[in-house]
């Protein structure tokens, strides 16, 4: 017997008998679960591989009670054929290898209940007690809503989980441009930071640092419990240089504060550069700072409520002036009456978050628990019929719209001159936008 010292993701399609560590909650799926696994070692014959860098396997097991223990941390060894992932088929394919590979997922196998054994880890850590707490709060939802469909929702609305959510439903959220209510986000951050703000400010104004403390642990606390996605991780620093300097009496500078979130996030782990939600989420906040005010200043309203619905609206537009070329290039779709949409979407799901708090707090009290529940149940019911509605509207989104880089790069460019041009009127920065369109004036082969 023999080993191989491997420190790269050079393994091969074949069997091998694999002893890997469980890194997620198992998920799910019609038919089985998935886990994701970090590779310790494999033994291919008589032969030993060593795996020296982070190596994640994405393994599909029969469903069993024995699998749906399984828990962060537990060790598993089994003999597998492992299979590499496949390249794109198409040129203009969405590349899910390599968006996989960015999160260090180079293979995938399906493990069948009879080759597995398990090894149980209890040792206590941060991460193990989130997912705890990710479970208590799924069998709260689960046992107050009753509506499937509407479970699922929940969540995935409020803790991030929308494994469960019909491909149907995930598509009309995707084609009316509100998928985003579905993941956590900003908003879901900006709730526990209002409420901990308004507590402290109406009943304990001078307890600062306590506030200060508070803040922090809940929100990184929620943020564990939902993966730490890019977006929870900018909200989760913004939100914490924003109390640091509540704290210190230092104003912030809200593009600054955007930018070093980008740079620490970047800090831990570059490749995030490359992730779709961490472009998504900052260019959105880009865009919300930049061109909010300009646009919303352009017609003032005296109706408060018309007021309301004006701001929000012009929130959503810079949101997606800012971000619809990268959706354009990586779905090949774009939706027209998206801003429309997210007008409903956005209170309705800010109500829903809002009363899953609320179910959490109040769950040892049965009857008010269950009234929430029934609350949620139907909030969500109007918000899937209003998307839905809204899909089926003719012209509401375009799809099968394919650019290149080169067209991305001119997009980007030409509409970013637009938004100067219309907006800010800077002869300077139409120059600098100009400067680099010179370049890409060229008939593309």
């Amino acid at each position: 017997m023999h080993s191989i010292r491997v420190d790269k993701p050079n393994l091969y399609s074949g069997k091998y008998t694999v002893h890997a560590t469980v890194q997620e909650e198992p998920i799910k799926k019609q038919k089985s679960y998935q886990l994701a696994l970090r590779l310790n070692h494999l033994k291919k014959g008589d032969t030993i591989i060593p795996i020296e860098t982070k190596q994640i396997l994405i393994a599909y097991l029969s469903p069993s009670e024995e699998i749906k223990a399984l828990r962060y941390g537990d060790e598993i060894s089994a003999s597998i054929q492992m299979d590499t992932i496949m390249n794109p088929l198409n040129p203009h394919e969405f590349n899910f290898k390599k968006n996989m590979e960015r999160r260090d997922i180079y293979y995938r196998a399906f493990i069948h209940s009879s080759n597995l054994h398990i090894h149980s880890n209890r040792a206590w850590s941060i991460k193990k007690t989130c997912f705890e707490i990710r479970r208590t709060c799924i069998r709260i939802l689960e046992k107050n809503i009753s509506n499937t469909k509407s479970l699922n929702i929940a969540k995935s609305l409020i803790i991030g989980d929308r494994t469960q959510i019909d491909a149907a439903l995930i598509d009309a959220y995707s084609n009316t441009g509100t998928i985003h209510i579905l993941s956590v986000s900003g908003l879901h951050v900006g709730v526990f930071v209002w409420l901990l703000g308004f507590f402290f400010n109406k009943y304990l104004p001078s307890w600062r640092i306590s506030r200060f403390i508070m803040v922090l642990f809940f929100v990184w606390i929620y943020g564990l419990i939902n993966g730490m996605s890019p977006p929870v991780m900018r909200c989760a620093i913004m939100f914490s240089i924003i109390e640091l300097g509540i704290l210190l009496d230092r104003k912030v500078n809200i593009l600054n504060l955007i930018a070093g979130a980008a740079y620490l996030i970047l800090l831990f782990d570059t490749r995030m550069l490359f992730d779709l939600g961490y472009q998504l989420s900052f260019l959105a906040m880009t865009g919300i700072v930049l061109l909010h005010q300009p646009i919303y200043s352009k017609i003032i309203l005296e109706n408060a409520v018309l007021d309301k619905v004006w701001e929000m609206f012009c929130g959503t537009f810079s949101a997606w002036l800012f971000t619809f070329p990268i959706i354009l290039f990586n779905f090949h779709k774009i939706s027209l009456l998206g801003n429309l949409a997210n007008l409903l979407a956005i209170p309705i799901s800010s109500g829903i978050l809002y009363a899953g708090l609320l179910l959490f707090i109040t769950a040892p009290i049965p009857f008010i628990a269950q009234f929430l529940g029934f609350i949620i149940d139907y909030a969500i019911q109007v918000q899937d019929k209003a998307i839905l509605f809204f899909e089926n509207i003719p012209l509401s989104f375009m799809n099968h719209l394919v650019i290149g880089e080169y067209a991305l790069w001119d997009s980007i460019l030409r509409h970013q001159r637009f938004i100067a041009l219309c907006l800010f009127k800077k002869n300077k920065l139409l120059n600098r936008i100009d400067s680099l369109l010179i370049p890409l004036r060229v008939p593309a082969k």
